[in-house]
């Protein structure tokens, strides 16, 4: 079985840890069927990067790379909008991938747009069964976008299988009229040979974090809709000498936190170490007391799961599919989106519950591998 991935959300040079989750569900997926991954990544002329730097990126990325993977460059502009980048992205993979294309039995599209709508449209065109993995915003956002929500509609209606990574997404689906029976939901995995529980003790000492403080932990993109401006002040008010915060990632709301730092002298309490390579966030999940994701909105952001395969504590808000992995008061605590207080309540509640534990939950790339096949399988021979 060939099967063809269309994605914008892959890592990039600029970027390795981009799509990260995505890269994932590719590597394991390859095991099991001869898989290509497409991936146009949209950049500023003034941030263009060599074919040469672009294949040396691949070669070193993983050296076991088991998937084809073809990285275009295009160049956007000051009118770039998404429903923009769905078209390019199709013409591109249309005059790159032809006529080769017909050898493929399916195409995977991640994300509704710009790649589900390029890979259901090049279905189409090519006689060929598509799949558009929905992981979030492109269900939540996209779809109240004006313009955009053509194309959303579009993509939704033609693919032959719609995946969702949560059972929130898919509820707002059917909310929005498509069909049960076009839709599944299948989780995210977890890299289990890497997230596991880890010693807190040994994991501090080699990151030189003092034993005599607590740690909240914040991954992902920092920016106002993960909520980092509402951890900030949460951190604010518990007021505790003995609690530190720290960050991991990037985004263009960064500056908030910078600012917060300077303007209440605490930058020897919040800790800003970058972004870290993926592999090596287990060290830093096992070396904190709790994983932070107060969001407003999410799919079932990979965080949740890696803190849960980890045995730590998360505190996080109630959107999307985080309800559906969080146990209130097993595996965390769950606040209201953009509620302070409720955020109050919930880091409070899991501070006391810092140490280590065994997973609730189990979250594998094996059972997402083995549940795509079969989809794979049923749209083949329908």
């Amino acid at each position: 079985m060939k099967v063809l991935v269309l994605t914008d959300l892959f890592p990039e040079p600029a970027n390795p840890n981009h799509g990260i989750f995505i890269y994932q569900w590719a590597f394991h997926l390859a095991q099991k069927c001869d898989l290509t991954v497409y991936q146009v990544i949209f950049r500023e002329r003034n941030r263009l990067v060599s074919d040469p730097d672009l294949v040396s990126f691949r070669e070193n990325f993983r050296s076991n790379q088991r998937f084809a993977w073809t990285q275009r460059i295009k160049i956007i502009d000051r009118f770039d909008r998404i429903w923009r980048r769905s078209r390019q992205f199709y013409r591109l993979a249309k005059a790159d991938l032809n006529p080769a294309i017909r050898e493929f039995d399916i195409i995977v599209g991640q994300m509704g747009c710009p790649g589900g709508y390029a890979a259901v449209r090049l279905a189409k065109k090519f006689g060929k069964k598509s799949i558009v993995g929905l992981r979030g915003s492109d269900v939540n956002t996209y779809l109240s976008r004006p313009v955009l929500k053509r194309f959303m509609r579009r993509t939704l209606n033609q693919a032959d299988r719609l995946v969702t990574v949560s059972a929130a997404l898919k509820t707002e689906l059917l909310r929005r009229g498509y069909s049960e029976s076009k839709i599944s939901v299948i989780y995210n995995g977890v890299d289990e040979t890497i997230f596991h529980p880890l010693d807190q003790t040994e994991s501090r000492r080699k990151l030189h974090l003092p034993s005599e403080f607590k740690y909240l932990l914040f991954v992902g993109a920092l920016s106002r809709r993960k909520g980092i401006d509402l951890l900030l002040s949460a951190y604010r008010k518990i007021n505790r000498p003995d609690l530190k915060l720290i960050f991991i990632g990037q985004g263009n709301d960064k500056y908030l936190i910078d600012e917060f730092k300077k303007e209440y002298a605490l930058s020897d309490r919040i800790l800003l170490p970058g972004t870290i390579p993926h592999i090596q966030l287990p060290i830093w999940y096992a070396a904190v007391d709790v994983i932070v994701l107060p969001s407003l909105a999410e799919g079932v952001p990979n965080v949740i799961l890696e803190a849960v395969a980890m045995g730590r504590p998360v505190a996080a808000s109630a959107v999307g599919g985080i309800p559906e992995i969080i146990v209130e008061g097993k595996n965390g605590y769950l606040c209201q989106p953009g509620d302070l207080e409720s955020l109050i309540r919930a880091l409070e509640k899991a501070l006391p519950c810092s140490g280590e534990g065994e997973p609730e939950q189990r979250f594998t790339w094996q059972d997402n591998s083995r549940s795509y096949l079969q989809i794979f399988q049923e749209i083949l021979t329908r």
